[in-house]
């Protein structure tokens, strides 16, 4: 953000950006921004319902790596993985979501069993005490939540992969800001320096070197909750990097 806000300043003018250090669900950080209170833009996937009810500045942020898709599991549990033999029994383990993270209707859709938790934090404890088996998260967050703690591995047989754009949004009302930020983060494209954002940060740095370490198993899966805009956008090979990863 603070990339496209520079790179926009000639044009746009000065800024400041202040953080709102406050603990609230995403529905609620979705409500604060559509009422242009409190929040003036928030970074977050992708669905139908927050492109119709936001402005989004269709770039996608992070190449499409929020949809690439790793689990966290239990230490010792990897045996049950490496054990299962078809895509029936890949669908009889149960996945642990946040109560309002828009992957939920996506597993379900797609055949999967999904056990909410209220609380983020909540849902490691819910792992450790088998109220599911595994806990997906996307490939930038999971090494680094492992590294946090204890008891808690990647598992490393399997890679999921559905279209999750991770995009800015602002209020309606805010066509000025969403302009502005369109604009900066397309200068930094054409500059190469969004480019050079992206390989320089540490936890796409760590996320690749982990993968690259063995080739997983790919699950695709379809996601019907993203408009036709968005899935053209995400046609494109520039956003199909967890590809990559996977056993040929």
């Amino acid at each position: 953000l603070e990339l496209a806000l520079e790179k926009s300043s000639n044009k746009a003018g000065g800024y400041e950006l202040v953080r709102l250090n406050m603990r609230i669900n995403q529905s609620r950080v979705v409500d604060l921004v559509k009422e242009n209170k409190l929040l003036s833009v928030v970074w977050t996937m992708a669905n139908t319902e927050r492109e119709e009810m936001l402005r989004p500045i269709r770039i996608p942020l992070i190449k499409g790596l929020g949809g690439c898709r790793i689990g966290l599991i239990k230490s010792g549990q990897q045996r049950v993985f490496n054990n299962i033999a078809n895509t029936k029994e890949l669908k009889s383990l149960t996945i642990g979501q946040g109560q309002d993270w828009p992957d939920i209707s996506i597993l379900r859709s797609n055949g999967f069993e999904v056990v909410i938790g209220s609380e983020y934090d909540g849902l490691f404890e819910m792992l450790a005490h088998n109220r599911f088996d595994w806990f997906l998260r996307s490939i930038f967050e999971a090494f680094h939540e492992v590294e946090l703690r204890k008891g808690i591995d990647v598992e490393s047989r399997y890679l999921f992969y559905y279209d999750a754009p991770i995009y800015f949004f602002v209020s309606k009302e805010n066509s000025e800001l969403a302009q502005r930020i369109k604009d900066g983060l397309k200068i930094a494209k054409d500059d190469g320096s969004l480019a050079r954002y992206f390989e320089n940060s540490d936890f796409i740095k760590q996320a690749k070197l982990e993968l690259g370490k063995n080739k997983r198993e790919l699950i695709m899966l379809d996601n019907p909750n993203i408009s036709q805009k968005t899935k053209e956008i995400m046609a494109d090979e520039d956003y199909q990097l967890c590809k990559q990863f996977t056993k040929a």
